[in-house]
């Protein structure tokens, strides 16, 4: 229903400003007018440069985000892992782009403040 009232609502302002001005076909009015909202917005939200920064502070302390986000692991060249440094692994933090053992590495280190 809403679209349904928001289509109506683009279409009657195309038909208002075509017959004050003459216009583009409809399609290319709506592509104008979605680039214009996107434009206003400011478009899509970078995501931040350092997954790994603090997410808030608690009685002081800063709390990485690695232990409040949700994170899941992804498959990525063979490296040593980032917590016990014994084992080679292919398995990463999709997120933060780190190097952990599946088992018991990437619990540890997106649960613990103190990891190692």
């Amino acid at each position: 229903m809403f679209f349904r009232l928001l289509d109506l609502t683009i279409y009657n302002a195309y038909v208002m400003r075509k017959s004050l001005h003459g216009m583009k076909p409809f399609l290319d009015f709506k592509m104008n007018l979605i680039r214009q909202l996107i434009d206003s917005t400011g478009g899509v939200k970078p995501k931040p440069p350092h997954p790994t920064l603090s997410a808030r502070i608690r009685d002081g302390v800063e709390i990485p985000e690695r232990l409040t986000a949700r994170h899941f692991p992804g498959k990525g060249s063979k490296r040593a892992c980032h917590v016990c440094s014994k084992r080679r692994t292919v398995f990463t933090c999709k997120d933060c782009n780190i190097p952990l053992c599946v088992v018991p590495c990437f619990e540890k280190y997106h649960s613990q403040l103190n990891y190692k």
